[in-house]
């Protein structure tokens, strides 16, 4: 079994970050075509991150941590093509199935729970709710259905599947908000059918390729696998969209729309991010599987290329959206402008966690996600609950920072004693926690004196290049003797 092929490496994450990119990229630049006074305004904003909510609790319903099984899995039926293929195809029934009972559920009792909200435009569950539920079936179906193909390394098929759902969805939330139906239900609807464009594709792909055949044998380990994950991700939906709702019920629209909208732009970064963490996983996984005292320098060198491209990536994003943001945007979203380099540090936070978690992951030890995630919520909740009063979404901030802080810790204290990985300290835990501590301090100086929110980006991106030059001196030249001498990989 080859070692780390630093050269293949860095070809792939290129290569899967542009991919990933574009999606994102294309929704987040269209956004001021559809923003404005005479648009979506402020408020249509607010509605779309409670509609958001709505669809990623139906993706993670409906895909049943069916991606993190199906790449884990692959390895342990790659060398079987007739099990590896009804494993392919049961996985994405079991996705198609869970989505039909969720639409069902949708349908009795949509109405009664927008109830829960004062604001009128949410009550008619029929007039969003519907698309909102198929998109997040349509988000399960490709999540699964990329996770596989960057094991497979089949790295054209993936890019003309994120390519062709970035184009399509795209697409249709300008044509229907700019000339159907200008608010947020139409965006919505927009976003349902290109998506469903792309999972129809994906479908047929699959099973012409794979059959139509659910294995029930084959399935019941990936249940196992996959029933602590679920539960982790629930609790991972309401860390994500708590303090939404926290700032929904103070009534606090308007900056629930700035808020969300600096948490869109950092999601779209994280999006970038796991083009990253998918070129990681399959090598990291590769040298797991191939010894974890063997191969632990190799181990600790992705973890630890990971981590740069990762703060690279995040600092690099900083200065563009805000922008962006600024002289684009209408409405007050442009005040997103002000948060975006705080908001971005918790993609830092969480780019650790993903780190520290894969060794859990190959394990099959995913209880402990449930554990920690218990932690962290109840965690998020209290913040939540005593700050978003006071301090509307600065509290939110400071309790999603919380709560990832105490995964990251969890996911590296108990790696370590599972798997035995030695990461670099330095470079994966301290380093990373000093960016985003430096950020905090910069914000509270920002907003203590009234300073232009342009300083701390500046700032920021010395801070993290020269901590980096320094960090990894010693680095430099190893990785560029090892890209540069010919690899010839053996099995």
């Amino acid at each position: 079994m080859a070692g780390l092929n630093l050269r293949e490496y860095f070809k792939i994450s290129l290569i899967y970050v542009s991919i990933a990119a574009v999606p994102p990229a294309l929704q987040l630049l269209a956004m001021p075509l559809i923003e404005g006074n005479d648009r979506l305004t402020a408020i249509d904003f607010s509605h779309l991150a409670i509609v958001e909510s709505i669809i990623v609790l139906v993706f993670m319903l409906s895909l049943y941590s069916m991606g993190n099984a199906i790449a884990r899995f692959y390895y342990d039926y790659k060398e079987n093509s007739k099990e590896s293929g009804q494993l392919i195809s049961s996985v994405i029934l079991s996705i198609l199935f869970r989505g039909m009972v969720l639409l069902g559920i949708g349908i009795l009792f949509g109405d009664r729970l927008l109830a829960l909200f004062s604001q009128s435009n949410l009550h008619n569950f029929s007039s969003f709710g519907y698309a909102a539920i198929i998109t997040g079936i349509n988000r399960a179906i490709i999540a699964a259905s990329t996770a596989l193909l960057r094991n497979q390394k089949k790295v054209a098929l993936f890019a003309v599947i994120n390519l062709s759902l970035g184009i399509l969805r795209t697409a249709f939330q300008l044509y229907i908000v700019i000339q159907l139906q200008t608010d947020f239900s139409g965006y919505v609807l927009g976003t349902a059918i290109g998506s469903s464009m792309t999972s129809i594709f994906v479908l047929i792909y699959l099973f012409k390729k794979h059959g139509i055949k659910y294995s029930h044998a084959l399935m019941k380990p990936v249940y196992v696998f996959s029933r602590p994950l679920i539960q982790y991700t629930l609790l991972s939906w309401v860390l994500l969209f708590a303090d939404r709702y926290f700032l929904k019920f103070q009534h606090l629209d308007i900056q629930l729309a700035i808020y969300d909208t600096a948490i869109k732009y950092a999601a779209g970064v994280q999006i970038i991010l796991q083009g990253v963490q998918g070129a990681t996983q399959p090598e990291l996984y590769r040298l797991m599987k191939d010894g974890m005292k063997k191969n632990q320098h190799s181990i600790n060198q992705l973890g630890s290329i990971l981590m740069i491209q990762s703060e690279l990536i995040i600092v690099a994003a900083i200065l563009p959206i805000m922008v962006f943001l600024d002289f684009t945007m209408e409405t007050e979203i442009h005040q997103a402008a002000y948060i975006v380099p705080i908001v971005l540090m918790t993609q830092i936070l969480r780019s650790q966690f993903v780190a520290f978690s894969y060794g859990i992951y190959y394990r099959k030890k995913t209880v402990f996600f449930l554990y920690t995630n218990s932690i962290a919520l109840i965690v998020n909740l209290a913040l939540n609950y005593l700050l978003v009063a006071k301090i509307g979404y600065y509290g939110s901030i400071i309790a999603l920072a919380a709560s990832i802080l105490i995964q990251v810790f969890a996911s590296f204290v108990y790696q370590q004693k599972l798997s035995g990985i030695k990461w670099n300290k330095t470079k994966l835990l301290w380093f990373p926690l000093l960016i985003v501590l430096f950020s905090g301090i910069l914000e509270i100086i920002r907003l203590q004196y009234g300073i232009s929110h342009y300083y701390a980006p500046f700032l920021i991106i010395l801070f993290v290049i020269l901590g980096i030059l320094f960090i990894y001196r010693n680095d430099y030249m190893a990785i560029k003797n090892q890209l540069l001498k010919k690899h010839t990989p053996t099995s």
